[in-house]
């Protein structure tokens, strides 16, 4: 059975219904760049990027696909970051710690709070 309704791949100019799924931490630009050059939607995971580096992505992708007309999605969080609890913190650490151990495992640029999602909000402007 073929899929029908082609709006969202003809409004966004899209050769193929493929949609990159943004994954924070796990992709740089070159995978935007491939989907774009594939012809489907790529996308940029914002949540772990700085505003500047947004801007740096964004013309990286620009820059390498600037013979086609390729839309880019822009990934970002927008949420209200919890309460820090550094009891509750420390309590999944003790507990995940032997494996810590075992793997050769340094946390602390895990639990920086550069390693957070950041959400999007006015200070991202």
């Amino acid at each position: 059975m073929a899929w029908r309704d082609l709006r969202i791949i003809e409004r966004l100019g899209l050769r193929v219904p493929l949609f990159q799924a943004p994954m924070a931490g796990a992709q740089a630009s070159e995978l935007a760049i491939a989907v774009a050059r594939g012809e489907g939607l790529s996308a940029i995971p914002c949540a772990l990027l700085s505003p500047n580096a947004v801007r740096e992505h964004v013309q990286h992708v620009r820059a390498a696909t600037k013979h086609l007309s390729a839309p880019i999605h822009l990934n970002f969080f927008c949420h209200t970051l919890p309460p820090a609890n550094p009891e509750a913190d420390k309590q999944w650490q003790d507990v995940l710690d032997p494996y810590y151990q075992e793997y050769g495992v340094d946390i602390a640029p895990l639990t920086a709070k550069g390693a957070l999602r950041m959400p999007y909000d006015e200070t991202s402007l």
